[in-house]
């Protein structure tokens, strides 16, 4: 029998016949062979010259995870033993060790050069892994390299995830971004029309704190087109010869007729007003303010000019005393928002979307109990909660183990998987591509020390060490430089505990404990990151005053120690309001149009 029709043989019907499949460790052993193969350049075939340093390889291990080797070898039958590539000797290295071991080892300082070169080398793999990374930490990208990364990936199929958050990232924070001299450099005529049509560009939240409905008709006043204005003709100004083409098709994208035309024109110049159709342009709003003053009429008749930016950006408070985005405490099925200046005023969110079950479960969203979270890809979670069972005129309440993440499109909460345990006011952070529930209450007012994390990634739950202490209620906990700092207070006897989390030990530690003295007690404390420092702020109560007031101290921290320690340090005036030191720093976006707003 010849080699041919013994390939074809039926084997399959010999009663002897087993097809054997070795498992998993077969590939690992194969590919760590490979690698050692390389490393002693045994059967190499060609050899990588990056920044001079050389790397012998073999075609066929690189043209199965790189479809850029697997042209430049296949072109004429290639031949050639050695082959330039552009880029970092080590940032190759960590791609050669991916494509021979299937390990791609990223952190925040290398992950974008790791994407830049994988982009240019046709590693798809390796591009989807960097891709994924750089979504979960893009809280640590600055902004310019959030720039860049966007343009590589413009040019990628697919990376939809990171496209997506890396362009509402920018234009969440465009006005500091227009600040860099990477855009003023690099960006371009397309991303700028982009930016200036998108109803999420830059809404500083703070300029609404004074407006009497919050969720109301509200208007893009002239200091935040102004702001966007500057930006644009300061982008044309840079390279005035070769854009100045572009500026009238800029301006009209900016809603200039908010901006007052005696601030308007000194703005433009003489330059800008020289083009006939930007001429044009400002004569045409100079007619309409000379009309009539800003309208809905005058809106509806020029929305190319006065059309509002219809996206709110609503800060979430985890203000102690009343401000907070919760249910409604009346009919249980709206969310409610109360804006700190105003804790006497609640707006109803008449169409956001009801959580399932709202009929038997309470949902009750008190800064205490920290429930709710904003991670920092802008993702509304809502976890645990109590369900309410009437019995023989006894009220009974059972801690729940629900977890739903709120989506915009198209406005409703989707159930994630349960938690591990039942919480009731658990404290809730992110750190490291993690939601992390900690402690709360368990079945009739027992407190918990039960501490679990979700991933966001597998997005499965599992456990993490316990709190060491649980006999402290009101838990709140913040991440500070990698750390998860939870507090826990007992108003009844005016002490507090403080314990620290590391990540990288899974390990609680307490670093303090604090009791009250000279007759005052220090209700509700927290840990607040204010401008990338620590401090401790809570509310202090005199027993021979009906009043408190607020007590801001500076924090020295020694984490890194295998005996880890906080000091709390003198007070310090921060020149803030209370609600400007409780208040998260994370935002929510939705847009007012499709969930509705009305005074309760």
């Amino acid at each position: 029998m010849d080699n041919q029709s013994l390939d074809n043989t039926d084997w399959s019907s010999d009663p002897d016949f087993i097809e054997c499949v070795g498992d998993t460790s077969h590939a690992l052993h194969l590919a760590s062979g490979l690698n050692q193969l390389r490393q002693e350049g045994v059967f190499c075939d060609v050899t990588i010259i990056v920044n001079k340093q050389r790397f012998p390889v073999h075609k066929a291990v690189l043209s199965a995870s790189s479809n850029f080797f697997m042209k430049v070898f296949a072109s004429n039958g290639h031949s050639d033993s050695e082959v330039v590539v552009q880029g970092h000797a080590e940032t190759f290295t960590k791609l050669l060790d991916f494509a021979y071991l299937g390990v791609l080892k990223l952190s925040q300082n290398t992950v974008c050069d790791i994407f830049r070169m994988a982009c240019h080398t046709g590693f798809t793999e390796a591009v989807q892994l960097c891709a994924k990374y750089l979504v979960q930490k893009q809280q640590f990208i600055n902004l310019e390299d959030t720039f860049k990364m966007l343009e590589l990936a413009e040019g990628h199929e697919g990376l939809k995830d990171l496209k997506e958050a890396f362009s509402l990232r920018l234009l969440h924070n465009f006005n500091s971004f227009a600040e860099t001299m990477c855009f003023l450099e690099q960006g371009t005529k397309e991303f700028l029309m982009n930016c200036l049509s998108a109803e999420e560009i830059e809404h500083d939240a703070s300029d609404d704190e004074d407006d009497d409905d919050i969720f109301g008709e509200i208007e893009t006043n002239g200091c935040k087109e102004e702001k966007i204005l500057q930006a644009t003709l300061n982008w044309l100004k840079y390279n005035w010869v070769e854009r100045q083409c572009y500026a009238a098709d800029l301006l009209k994208k900016i809603r200039l007729g908010w901006i007052p035309d005696n601030r308007l024109m000194p703005m433009l110049g003489d330059e800008v007003l020289a083009i006939p159709e930007c001429k044009e342009l400002v004569e045409e709003l100079v007619k309409l303010h000379a009309k009539d003053s800003v309208s809905v009429p005058l809106i509806q008749s020029h929305p190319d000019m006065f059309a509002t930016r219809n996206t709110i950006t609503a800060t979430l408070w985890s203000e102690l005393d009343s401000a907070y985005l919760g249910f409604d405490d009346q009919d249980q099925t709206s969310f409610m928002y109360c804006h700190p200046s105003q804790p006497s005023q609640c707006y109803k969110l008449n169409k956001f979307a009801q959580i399932p079950n709202y009929e038997e479960t309470a949902y009750i969203y008190s800064s205490n109990g920290q429930r709710m979270l904003v991670t920092e890809q802008g993702t509304l979670y809502v976890a645990g909660g109590i369900k309410v069972v009437q019995a023989g005129g006894t009220t009974f309440y059972f801690p729940k183990k629900d977890f739903f993440e709120y989506q915009s499109e198209p406005n409703e909460w989707i159930r994630r998987p349960e938690m591990l345990h039942d919480h009731f006011h658990p404290a809730l952070v992110e750190l490291d591509g993690y939601i992390y529930a900690i402690g709360g209450m368990r079945l009739d007012s027992i407190l918990s020390n039960d501490v679990e994390r979700f991933n966001l990634t597998s997005q499965t739950w599992e456990e993490v060490s316990p709190l060491i202490r649980k006999d402290w209620f009101y838990l709140s906990a913040c991440v500070y430089n990698g750390y998860i700092l939870a507090i826990g207070s007992s108003i009844s006897e005016c002490k507090s505990c403080t314990q620290v989390y590391n990540p990288n030990t899974n390990a609680w530690t307490v670093v303090l404990e604090t009791t009250s003295t000279h007759g005052e007690c220090d209700q509700q404390p927290q840990f607040i990151v204010h401008n990338r420092s620590c401090y401790y702020v809570c509310k202090r109560r005199c027993p021979s005053q009906s009043n408190t007031r607020v007590v801001v101290r500076s924090v020295i921290f020694n984490l890194e120690s295998d005996n880890p320690s906080i000091i709390l340090g003198n007070e310090v005036d921060l020149k803030l309001e209370w609600k400007d030191l409780v208040k998260s720093s994370v935002t929510f976006t939705f847009d007012k149009r499709k969930l509705g707003s009305s005074l309760a």
